[in-house]
């Protein structure tokens, strides 16, 4: 976010901005997204793998899969995908098959 500030600050305002300082701030931002993103992906594969498990398992009884953030086992606090939602309902899906079916 600095890096685009700066780089719109400087380039609306007509700031001095040295060129290297910007590529400087710029590394520096990619290496601490780049060293921040393998850790959430870790933290984030069990619940992908358990996700995948919930979908697989709705597929083998022959549904069309739909999430609910209640199916996944650990989950909590998930304010989307509850079922309130028109379009996370199995209804919607079925509909959906039945139409490309036509």
């Amino acid at each position: 976010m600095l890096v685009l500030v700066l780089g719109i600050g400087g380039a609306t305002l007509d700031l001095d901005l040295d060129l290297d300082l910007a590529r400087s701030l710029a590394d520096l931002s990619m290496a601490v997204m780049a060293t921040i993103d393998p850790v959430v992906l870790v933290l984030l594969a069990g619940v992908a793998v358990r996700v995948l498990m919930n979908d697989e398992a709705q597929r083998r009884q022959g549904a069309e899969p739909v999430f609910h953030s209640g199916d996944v086992p650990g989950r909590s606090g998930t304010g989307a995908w509850d079922g309130t939602d028109g379009v996370t309902t199995r209804a919607c899906w079925e509909d959906r098959v039945a139409e490309r079916a036509r």
